[in-house]
């Protein structure tokens, strides 16, 4: 957690603690001061779903809840299998940027605000340890009601073994297909989209 506390200092330096809601960048800002102090990786624990779900919209709230379901489900079969053990699904790795290890620094570099929609341009890097490493990566926003809502994480900077695209397109692409071996139904995940 240390290594991680200059992260929060500059988001709550930047912007006086924001919250979600008030605009994008208060929004974005408020998400990772939590996301990068907290460190943890992979599919959203009930306790993390709760923190991340007055930041992002419903849809986005759905499927990162599905997807520790979807991790269960194969943990069940691969328990049940015996050893050695598989790795389910979204068992590790940062969902909210292109790099597998949650990164060490961030900053906002431009936000663009166009009607009811915004993107959030953020540069990261790795730990200057750890090679000092830097990207860009782009969060999508959505106003709902008053509220400025993260609906996506664009993962753009293309490392061999992270992230990239869209999270939202990425989840519907894995967990809207039925696994019947594990007992996953794909509209679970097909329910998760907004009525149009």
């Amino acid at each position: 957690m240390l290594k991680r506390f200059p992260i929060l200092v500059l988001f709550l330096a930047l912007h006086g603690g924001a919250s979600a809601g008030a605009d994008p960048r208060s929004t974005v800002m408020g998400f990772y001061a939590w996301r990068l102090t907290d460190g943890s990786t992979g599919a959203p624990t009930e306790r993390e779903a709760a923190v991340i779900r007055p930041f992002v919209t419903p849809e986005l709230a759905c499927l990162l809840t599905l997807s520790r379901r979807y991790q269960q489900a194969f943990w069940k079969r691969y328990r049940a299998a015996g050893p050695p053990y598989e790795k389910p699904p979204y068992v590790d790795g940062d969902f909210y940027s292109s790099s597998f290890e949650v990164p060490w620094r961030g900053l906002i570099e431009d936000v663009t605000v166009n009607g009811s929609t915004a993107s959030v341009r953020l540069r990261f890097s790795h730990e200057p340890d750890a090679g000092g490493t830097d990207w860009h990566d782009q969060v999508e926003l959505r106003l709902v009601g008053q509220e400025w809502l993260i609906s996506d994480f664009r993962r753009t900077a293309g490392f061999e073994f992270g992230n990239a695209g869209s999270l939202i397109e990425g989840f519907h692409g894995v967990m809207s297909k039925d696994v019947p071996e594990v007992g996953w139904r794909g509209r679970w995940a097909r329910g998760c989209r907004p009525n149009p």
